[in-house]
């Protein structure tokens, strides 16, 4: 099922206010928006909601190419993404090095397959068990399509909950590396078909 404008916009709204340290984030609300349109329209990607109230609460976005994300999204959003990179360059000039280093680096590992791009819950409802329904409910619908299992990489840092989340969910930590001077993990998890 395919998103409104608006549940884009709530999403776009939520990744603001959890994901911080993300890059998209950095390139502002507009493109965010732009971003998860994109998603909503992909044949490569699946968006995965929680509604209370019929509002989106919770998402969780999986890529089934995750290797050629970054790549598709460039080459389909070019001019937002350089309108939104020059926008963040009058902010902060070492956002345009690090965009660079995104496209120049040969660190961290090489990730294919499907894998989790984002999973997040709005702030009112984190703690209460919806990070964990909505990992299920894209789970099952994984395991429908065939697909034996799923990855993620996720910052390594003492204060991030979702190293725990994944780890209770039932994904084991495969590595760690090193990817634009931050620390990262990489984590799987078999999806057990029933």
């Amino acid at each position: 099922m395919r998103l409104s404008k608006s549940d884009i916009e709530v999403m776009a709204d939520i990744h603001l206010a959890t994901l911080k340290n993300d890059i998209l984030p950095l390139l502002g609300r507009s493109f965010l928006v732009k971003f998860y349109t994109y998603i909503n329209r992909s044949n490569c990607e699946s968006i995965y909601t929680i509604r209370k109230n019929n509002i989106v609460v919770a998402a969780c976005i999986v890529s089934y190419e995750v290797e050629t994300l970054m790549k598709r999204v460039v080459k389909n959003l070019f001019f937002s993404l350089v309108f939104a990179v020059l926008m963040m360059l009058f902010k902060k000039i070492s956002f345009f090095t690090y965009v660079k280093n995104i496209f120049l680096s040969k660190e961290g590992v090489r990730i294919s397959g499907t894998g989790i791009v984002y999973i997040f819950v709005s702030p009112g409802f984190q703690n209460t068990g919806v990070g964990t329904r909505i990992l299920k409910e894209a789970e099952t619908l994984l395991i429908k399509n065939n697909q034996k299992q799923i990855h993620v990489k996720t910052i390594n840092h003492k204060k991030n909950g979702a190293i725990n989340f994944y780890l209770k969910n039932g994904f084991i930590i495969e590595c760690s590396f090193n990817y634009l001077g931050r620390e990262y993990l990489f984590l799987k998890k078999t999806l057990q078909t029933n």
